[in-house]
């Protein structure tokens, strides 16, 4: 992508971390969310994703926190308890991952 003089809107800086996620870029998706955090994006959305990464790469601290995050931006949405459950999961606390997918399923 050619630099165009311009920073670049959080739908595209989400765009391209989307891209870059399903490439495998995991780094350069998360860099490209938390630009887009820093500019005001959808909070609860922008750190599910994140939550996603960390998943994927096994940092389950950060994950955790991520998840914990969007669930705090946007207690209705229900890929945020998604993620945490997910999260949850990984780390094999079974009883808190069953409530957190339960809250999803419920939303």
């Amino acid at each position: 992508m050619a630099f165009s003089g311009r920073a670049a809107s959080v739908e595209e800086l989400k765009a391209r971390g989307n891209d870059r996620f399903a490439k495998g870029d995991l780094a350069g998706a998360a860099k490209l969310y938390k630009q887009a955090l820093q500019q005001g994006g959808a909070v609860h959305l922008l750190q599910s994703n994140l939550s996603a990464i960390y998943l994927q790469g096994r940092m389950l601290v950060s994950a955790l926190e991520a998840a914990d995050a969007a669930v705090a931006a946007d207690a209705t949405w229900p890929k945020g308890h998604f993620r945490r459950g997910s999260v949850l999961a990984a780390l094999e606390l079974w009883r808190e991952a069953e409530l957190a997918f339960q809250r999803a399923l419920a939303l």
